[in-house]
């Protein structure tokens, strides 16, 4: 009987030599798989870090784009000034309660209110001017420059980022915010052709 004629390579019929698939893997070829993995897990991490950071100073600045906004739209549809406090997190009441000293986290004449940094302590949280912490929207949705509670300058933008932002290569927000009364985000370490610019 020659080759070809039912045996392989001289085995008898029914005989089969040994698979690789059924061997398993050597211990060099584990050795090398487990050296790619500590590899891209070193090369990873710096990103995974600046994007844990970026996510979490992107969910503030939204938050506080999206209450500001709110309470601007409630200042027109109530057709009634309305304030944006900033307390350990945000508060939008209308003025006559805020007034009343009603404007308190729990308390029932308080509109919407949320933690500011959407339960994490990673972000921080800067107003400017100095020292802010309130903005009035009028009935038109306009921007009153002197707070009629505290005779306070309102609120002009917020600045968002992770302490050690520049050791993570994080991306700080600004929420901006105009005198006609609409709120942006935008970045302030970039500049004017760039979309993302603060102008």
């Amino acid at each position: 009987m020659g080759v070809g004629d039912g045996d392989l390579l001289d085995l008898p019929q029914g005989r089969h030599l040994l698979n690789r698939r059924h061997r398993g893997f050597t211990l060099v070829e584990l050795m090398v798989v487990l050296a790619i993995i500590a590899i891209l897990l070193i090369l990873g991490t710096p990103l995974f870090s600046t994007f844990v950071a970026n996510s979490r100073i992107r969910t503030a600045a939204e938050v506080f784009a999206n209450a500001l906004s709110q309470a601007r739209i409630e200042a027109i549809k109530r057709n009634e000034p309305v304030e944006f406090l900033m307390s350990s997190g945000w508060l939008v009441c209308t003025v006559a309660d805020s007034a009343a000293g009603n404007c308190a986290q729990g308390n029932a004449a308080v509109l919407f209110q949320g933690a500011g940094k959407e339960g994490t302590s990673e972000v921080t949280v800067t107003a400017t001017p100095s020292g802010a912490t309130r903005i009035t929207f009028d009935q038109l949705g306009n921007i009153i420059a002197v707070s009629p509670i505290d005779s306070s300058a309102a609120l002009t933008q917020v600045d968002i980022d992770v302490p050690g932002g520049s050791s993570v290569n994080s991306t700080p927000l600004r929420v901006l915010i105009e005198t006609g009364g609409g709120v942006h985000l935008c970045n302030p370490a970039v500049s004017s052709p760039n979309p993302e610019a603060c102008v």
